[in-house]
């Protein structure tokens, strides 16, 4: 988090700011990726109920 306070109290840095940012997103695309089947399931559960 303390990253996230360094973006934005220190514009002129912002490697500081990217690398936790680059680095959530990489964590949310693993989630996802390993969640696919789940979401492609409720995606078609959704689907039948339209």
């Amino acid at each position: 988090m303390n990253g996230f306070v360094d973006c934005h109290t220190r514009r002129r840095n912002i490697i500081a700011c990217a690398v936790p940012a680059i680095f959530q997103l990489f964590i949310l695309a693993q989630f996802i990726n390993e969640q696919r089947p789940l979401i492609l399931k409720v995606a078609a559960i959704a689907d039948r109920i339209d």
